[in-house]
């Protein structure tokens, strides 16, 4: 705060979300309406409410005394998962309400299981240096790229050859969020498309891996990598895959194309010149329908 005053940045003190209180860990992760939300299931902070206290460490040493041993995991996962949520909030995410509780317990149930022996994906040399449509149904392709500078945001979906849409909106959150956030919205469009059976692609080997369950998540994104386990769960015929760069050209390219635009675009089996170009040299898609 002292280094934002210093250079005449005049900020708000209140908390960004309710504008209730002033901003600070105690008030976001107690006492914040736009958060307490997600804690309604969790049966030991109904207590908070009647123990006063205006300092963290003295509300955890005395949930710590109060709740039972084996939930004191649960309870620095809870507040753990509290404040990722509060800062997806806080930096323009706009996400249903999550129940904290319950996916504090499945996170918890998850790393415990977790085997830590690293999972390598294979080699290079033993995946296909080009884009190849699936056996059978469909395979979305999604990508990201981030303007940092211009606080810039393009996601990018592309359907073999039917279907390809960018959205473009200004953020400033991570790369690893933006990526896996691409992953969840493709995992939208299969499902409201109804593609069946449908493989959704991305060159994020880490955003794949945490939406796969290979690796464990951070409190950042956690949250969204829980919808896309839930979304894939209810539908059996979804799978994510990683694949190369050179697999994912088309969408990578209409990425780039897009932050130079600034504007979202949609199109249905007719792309412009150049991306047909783009198109036609990956010899396995044919480009007859467009």
């Amino acid at each position: 705060m002292l280094a934002i005053f210093k250079k005449g940045i005049t900020a708000s003190l209140m908390c960004k979300l309710c504008g209730k209180a002033p901003d600070s860990i105690d008030h976001a992760l107690w006492n914040c309406v736009k958060i307490k939300p997600g804690r309604y299931n969790c049966p030991f902070f109904n207590s908070l409410v009647s123990f006063k206290a205006s300092d963290f460490l003295d509300i955890c040493l005395w949930v710590f005394s109060t709740i039972k041993a084996d939930w004191t995991p649960l309870f620095l996962a809870i507040v753990w998962c509290a404040w990722g949520y509060r800062n997806l909030l806080v930096h323009g995410g706009s996400f249903d309400v999550p129940n904290l509780w319950a996916r504090t317990k499945t996170f918890l149930r998850n790393f415990n299981s977790a085997s830590f022996s690293p999972k390598m994906p294979s080699a290079p040399s033993q995946r296909s240096q080009i884009w190849r449509p699936p056996d059978s149904g469909f395979k979305v392709n999604v990508d990201t790229t981030l303007d940092k500078s211009r606080g810039i945001l393009v996601w990018v979906w592309w359907l073999e050859t039917k279907w390809a849409g960018v959205k473009c909106f200004n953020s400033l959150i991570k790369a690893e969020i933006a990526e896996t956030l691409a992953i969840l919205e493709g995992v939208h469009l299969a499902i409201s498309e109804n593609f069946n059976p449908v493989i959704v692609e991305s060159d994020a080997i880490n955003a794949i891996n945490l939406c796969s369950g290979i690796s464990l998540s951070r409190c950042e994104v956690d949250n969204i990598v829980q919808d896309v386990h839930d979304f894939i769960r209810e539908s059996t015929n979804i799978s994510l895959c990683f694949s190369l760069r050179s697999c994912n050209l088309v969408a990578h390219s209409v990425a780039k194309w897009a932050l130079g635009s600034g504007s979202s675009t949609f199109w249905i089996s007719s792309f412009l010149d150049w991306l047909c170009k783009l198109i036609k040299e990956d010899g396995f898609v044919d480009l007859s329908v467009v």
